[in-house]
C-alpha cells in the first residue's frame, strides 16, 4: 500500500482507544510512552508506513510535555496509563489487545515498512515462546551512542536461545502474557523495571526467548548524562531482581562486575572497538552503584 492508501485504510476500532490498519487485524502494536514529544510522531509514522494487518494501541503514561497534544493532532487514539510506571502500563496494553499476537513497540524506536509482516513470519517459524527483534541505534553521533551501536552488533543481535531479553521490540501470544496467566507481565515486587525480573520468572516457569528477525532503530538523546541516568534507571531495576530473588544477587553482581565491563569489554576490544569498551565500563558500574544505593535505601524504609 502506498502511504496514501494507508491513510485511507485507518480505520477505527469498535474500542475507540485502537486504530486498526486492516480489517483482519493478526498483531496488536503496543506502544508505551510517557514525555516522548521528541519521537512519539516519528514512531507513529513508521508504523503507519508498515504494510501489515495489525492494530495500534498507544498508552500515554501521565505525559507532562506536549506528547498527547501531538497524538491528538495525529489523530491517534490512546489510553491514559494506570500511573504505576512502565510495567503496569504494558500489562494494560496486554489486557487490551485483542488479537491473537501482540508486539511491543517503544517510542523511540524507528521501525521498518515490512517490519511487522517479517517479525511475524519469524516469530511463527522459531518455535520460541518469545522472538525479540535486533537493535541498532539511529544516526548514532556521540562517543556514548556510538558504544551503544557496537554493543548492540556484537552482542544483543547474537542469534541464539537467550535466558533473558527486552520485552522491546518484541512477539508473543497475547493469551500467554494477560493478567492471570502463568506470564503475567505485572508484578508488584518489580515496580522500577519490567525485564529481567519477568524474564527470569517466565524462563523458570517454561518459557523460551531468542533475538532476531529485522533490526529496530532507536532514536536516543546522547550525552553522558543521558547515559548516566539511563543506567541508574537500570540499575534500579537490578536491586528490585536481587531483592525478589536473594538466590540471583551472585549472578547479577558477576554480571555488572565481570561480564558487562570485563569479558563484553575484552570482545569488544578484540573488535578494535574502543567507544563499545567504555559504553560497558560505564554501563557496569552505574548499574552497580544504582543497585547498590537502592538496596540500601529500601532497607533504610523498611526498618524506619
Amino acid at each position: 500500500l502506498s502511504e496514501s492508501e494507508l491513510e485511507y485504510n485507518l480505520v477505527m476500532n469498535e474500542n475507540a482507544s485502537h486504530f486498526s490498519l486492516n480489517f483482519e487485524s493478526e498483531c496488536t502494536v503496543v506502544v508505551c510512552c510517557r514525555n516522548s514529544s521528541k519521537t512519539i510522531k516519528a514512531c507513529i509514522e513508521y508504523i503507519r508506513k508498515a504494510s501489515a494487518r495489525m492494530d495500534l494501541l498507544v498508552i500515554d503514561g501521565h505525559s507532562t510535555d506536549n506528547t498527547r497534544e501531538i497524538l491528538n493532532e495525529m489523530k491517534i487514539p490512546f489510553l491514559l496509563g494506570k500511573g504505576e510506571g512502565l510495567t503496569r502500563d504494558r500489562q494494560f496494553g496486554i489486557d487490551e489487545s485483542q488479537t491473537k499476537f501482540t508486539l511491543f513497540v517503544d517510542s523511540d524506536h524507528l521501525v521498518g515498512e515490512d517490519f511487522f509482516e517479517v517479525m511475524l513470519t519469524a516469530y511463527q517459524k522459531s518455535g520460541v515462546s518469545f522472538l525479540q527483534s535486533q537493535l541498532r541505534l539511529h544516526n548514532p553521533s556521540g562517543f556514548l551512542s556510538k558504544g551503544e551501536d557496537h554493543y548492540y552488533r556484537c552482542f544483543h543481535n547474537e542469534h541464539w536461545n537467550k535466558k533473558m531479553i527486552g520485552l522491546a521490540p518484541s512477539i508473543f501470544v497475547t493469551d500467554n502474557l494477560k493478567t492471570g496467566s502463568k506470564w503475567q507481565l505485572f508484578s508488584e515486587k518489580s515496580m522500577v523495571i519490567d525485564d529481567t525480573s519477568w524474564a527470569k520468572r517466565a524462563n523458570d516457569s517454561g518459557a523460551t526467548f531468542i533475538v532476531g528477525g529485522p533490526e529496530v532503530f532507536q532514536v536516543h538523546a546522547e550525552g553522558l548524562i543521558h547515559y548516566l541516568k539511563k543506567f541508574a534507571w537500570y540499575g534500579k531495576g537490578d536491586a528490585d531482581f536481587m531483592l525478589e530473588f536473594p538466590d540471583r544477587r551472585n549472578s547479577m553482581l558477576f554480571h555488572l562486575l565481570i561480564r558487562y565491563p570485563w569479558i563484553f569489554g575484552y570482545k569488544l576490544m578484540r573488535e578494535r572497538s574502543l567507544v563499545g569498551f567504555v559504553f560497558v565500563q560505564i554501563q557496569g558500574l552505574t548499574r552497580f552503584i544504582s543497585s547498590l544505593a537502592r538496596i540500601i535505601f529500601l532497607k533504610f524504609r523498611r526498618e524506619f
